[in-house]
């Protein structure tokens, strides 16, 4: 599970959480950790991106394409410095270098 807390952009003008809400399941897939979330949400090419929620299993549903298109304005607009922590960052970036060589 992940905790998360939806900002307020384009993509999620109608959803409406509770502040501690977390993240059960990515388009039907368990999660392990952030990192595994990230992976799913990076690898994903589906039109949709479906996130179930632990509260009363409400599901929230964003346009792929939209929401990538408005990743920079919803960091911006939300004072939000990266698309993640540093050490998210290395665990992937260590993750392609391992994919690379072999």
């Amino acid at each position: 599970m992940c905790c998360v807390h939806v900002v307020c952009a384009t993509p999620t003008t109608h959803i409406h959480t509770p502040v501690n809400t977390q993240i059960t399941h990515f388009n039907d897939i368990p999660i392990n950790n952030l990192l595994h979330l990230i992976r799913l949400v990076n690898s994903c090419t589906d039109t949709y991106l479906r996130f179930t929620t632990d509260t009363l299993n409400k599901v929230i549903i964003l346009n792929r394409e939209t929401a990538l298109a408005a990743t920079d304005q919803v960091l911006q607009g939300n004072a939000i410095p990266a698309r993640m922590s540093r050490d998210l960052q290395e665990a992937l970036a260590g993750e392609e270098k391992g994919a690379a060589s072999v």
